[in-house]
Order: C-alpha cells, then structure tokens, then sequence
C-alpha cells in the first residue's frame, strides 16, 4: 500500500482512541468475570453441604438442625426425590419418601433400592399415612 504524503501512519489521537476502547472494554469484563468467580464459589459451597449431609447419613447418623436421628440410611432417586430409612429394634424397616413438598411413608422387611422415581414411590410400597410400630 503506498502512502501518500500526508498519511504517515497511526496519529496519537487515534492511538488514543483504540487504547480507551480496550480499557472500556477491560473495565466491563473483568467485574463480570468476578461476579462469575463468586457465583461458582456459593455452587461449589452449596454442593459441598449437600455432600457433607449425605456423608452424615451414610455414617448412620442423619441431622437436620439441632435434630439427630441415628441409624439412618438416605438414598436419592435419579429425579431428585429422597428416601430416608431405619431400622427399628424388631428389625422393621420405617421409610419417608420425599420430592418437594410430598411425603409419602412406608414400612419395609428390608431397604428398598433403588429409592423410587416420583412416578413410582406409591407402587413401591409408599402411602400417604404413617405406619409405624
């Protein structure tokens, strides 16, 4: 490309121009990627409670609150639904069933698995009402 007199190149008002439209554009990215950053952090905070919860369960103690029950086994259903199991000292297997706001209850010779999809809780042997010893 050949010049003409009058064009020697990039003059510093231009230079100027394109170094304000990177830190503009800077100055947009990098409080969205930090907002990106704390959002992953509370995810990966929330994931490890749930985990810690199920670890708890898993060791024969389930707590919720201030509230601990042991021998308690929790298994979760592919949709997201809950089943928590115990064994009582006859050797009855006592099961709540639950996805959102539902809770259905069941008494067992032994633990149900998988715990039932939302589709197939009732099938599986859980009511609406409670039958304890």
């Amino acid at each position: 490309m050949k010049l003409h007199r009058d064009q020697t190149g990039l003059k510093g008002v231009e230079l100027g121009m394109g170094l304000l439209m990177i830190g503009l554009l800077a100055a947009l990215a990098i409080p969205l990627m930090l907002r990106v950053s704390d959002q992953v952090d509370a995810v990966a905070a929330a994931a490890e409670a749930r985990s810690a919860s199920v670890v708890e369960a898993a060791d024969g103690i389930f707590a919720v609150g201030d509230v601990q029950v042991a021998g308690v086994q929790l298994v979760r259903a592919a949709d997201g639904a809950t089943c928590r199991f115990t064994v009582s000292n006859s050797g009855t297997v006592f099961g709540v069933w639950e996805s959102g706001a539902t809770s259905l209850y069941g008494s067992f010779e032994t633990v149900p698995d998988p715990c039932p999809i939302a589709a197939d809780a009732e099938a599986a042997g859980f009511g609406r009402t409670f039958v304890g010893p």
